[in-house]
């Protein structure tokens, strides 16, 4: 008994603690951070209950925020204890991680050295991972819900008095099926949690924009970086995710697919904005289109893309298509600008060659005059894009 009060006064201990430290964190994070409190809150988290846990990675989060860059080298000795966190079951454990890795992203963002100790092989390959596993998630929800929704309508033009078709059946067993995982299903250690959470939650959302966000900014931090996620063929995964995004037709070979409909797949526009842009940073920016003091890095990740053109490609197979579907069933101008920025940089960079191969099946004609028909302030900036596409 003795023991049991010992241990019950300590755990109470620890987490009258935890919230103290989580308060001074608001108000005080860089002081905080500077007295080694953001390694003291991420160590040792398993031994606690899950509420102590939860106050430790927020008062994590608060650390992190506006992170200044003399201190953001005390913040990447905990980078990998944050990428542990992005395998946690706990959704918000997942959250809170994941905002703290955006947050160094942003405080190191000026130095392509720092950016490159935060983007470990371990960090890049778990943050996929989850991207990965957030795609396949909402794609194969909505393919169950798309598959019920049709079955029971068919089946419902075709039943009976006497009872239902089996086809409407099947479409009933569907939806419950889909409910049933929107609902009921318990996640995998790599993040699965958060897919669930697409089908109603913000906090799912938070996770994955504060990912894609991280990605980005060290994309365009670090021409290594960028180059390393080229290599573990992020873009073919943000071209599914954008798939996911809008409803988009499979490509016909007689000739050019139906016009598609928006399909909202709780994402907003300011998620698929930040698909897109990442799927832009992925590539060099245009010569001459670069700021002043990242000449240096530009010319090194052209040089690295030079050096490997088999990556772009491999982008080229497969953005070209989306991006040109994206544009055309979206009417936000900050979507299409990005559409238009990650296009540019396509037909810059890509061969001749392949790009005439890329480019053979679309309707690239119709889509550049609706481009310049269009006369969008907004995307006119990337209508350079057509004398990309006049390449010999």
């Amino acid at each position: 008994m003795g023991s049991q009060e010992h241990q019950l006064t300590h755990t109470t201990i620890v987490k009258i603690k935890s919230q103290a430290l989580e308060k001074l964190s608001h108000e005080h994070p860089a002081a905080c951070l500077r007295a080694g409190g953001l390694m003291a809150v991420l160590s040792y988290l398993d031994f606690f209950a899950t509420g102590v846990q939860r106050v430790a990675v927020s008062t994590a989060a608060n650390m992190c925020r506006s992170l200044p860059p003399d201190a953001a080298p005390l913040a990447l000795d905990c980078v990998p204890n944050l990428v542990n966190l992005l395998q946690y079951q706990d959704i918000t454990l997942v959250e809170h991680a994941s905002v703290c890795l955006s947050r160094i992203a942003d405080a190191t963002k000026q130095s392509p050295q720092l950016t490159e100790a935060l983007c470990t092989s371990d960090l890049l390959q778990q943050v996929r991972a989850c991207v990965c596993v957030c795609v396949l998630g909402v794609c194969v929800w909505f393919l169950l819900c798309q598959a019920g929704n049709q079955l029971v309508i068919e089946g419902s033009g075709s039943a009976s008095a006497g009872g239902m078709t089996d086809r409407r059946v099947l479409g009933l067993v569907c939806c419950i099926v889909f409910v049933w995982l929107n609902e009921f299903l318990t996640p995998s250690p790599q993040a699965v949690r958060m897919v669930g959470a697409e089908g109603g939650g913000g906090t799912s959302t938070a996770i994955y924009s504060s990912l894609l966000r991280m990605l980005a900014t060290c994309a365009a931090a670090s021409p290594q970086v960028a180059h390393s996620l080229l290599e573990l063929g992020l873009a073919a995964t943000l071209a599914e995710a954008l798939k996911g995004c809008v409803l988009l037709p499979s490509p016909s070979p007689a000739g050019p697919a139906a016009s598609p409909s928006v399909a909202t797949i709780s994402r907003g526009s300011d998620q698929l904005t930040s698909l897109l842009q990442l799927l832009a940073q992925l590539l060099p920016p245009l010569p001459g289109s670069e700021a002043a003091g990242n000449r240096e890095a530009a010319a090194t990740r052209r040089a690295l893309l030079a050096a490997a053109p088999n990556l772009v490609a491999q982008y080229g197979d497969a953005a070209a298509s989306v991006l040109l579907q994206v544009y055309g069933v979206s009417t936000v101008a900050p979507v299409r600008a990005a559409c238009l920025a990650a296009l540019s940089r396509l037909l810059h960079y890509a061969a001749p060659q392949h790009l005439r191969e890329v480019l053979a099946p679309l309707p690239l004609a119709a889509f550049l005059a609706g481009v310049i028909a269009g006369r969008d302030p907004q995307v006119s900036p990337n209508l350079t894009l057509t004398h990309h596409s006049s390449k010999p």
